[in-house]
C-alpha cells in the first residue's frame, strides 16, 4: 500500500516492544506464583493483571490493552530476574 510504504520507520525505537515479545514467548521462564501472587520478573503483578482482566470482562478493551501494555512494559524494563 502506498500510504504504508511512505511511513518513515528509521527513527522508530522497538527495543521495549522486542523485549516484551521475547518475554511473552516463554512466560514460564519469567513468571511464577508465590503465595497467591503472580510474580513476573521479580515484581508482583497480581493487582495490575486483575485490573486488566476486569476491564476486559466489562468490555473496555481500550483500557484493558493499555493496562496490559503497562504491566508488560514495567516487567521488561527491569533486568531479567531468573529463579
Amino acid at each position: 500500500m502506498p500510504v504504508c510504504e511512505s511511513v518513515d520507520t528509521s527513527a522508530a525505537n522497538w527495543a521495549t516492544y522486542d523485549k516484551i515479545l521475547t518475554t511473552i514467548e516463554a512466560p514460564v521462564k519469567f513468571m511464577n506464583v508465590v503465595d497467591h501472587d503472580i510474580i513476573a520478573n521479580g515484581q508482583a503483578v497480581t493487582k495490575d493483571l486483575g485490573l486488566t482482566l476486569n476491564a476486559l470482562r466489562s468490555g473496555d478493551f481500550y483500557t484493558s490493552g493499555l493496562d496490559l501494555g503497562n504491566v508488560l512494559t514495567q516487567v521488561v524494563d527491569t533486568e531479567v530476574f531468573l529463579y
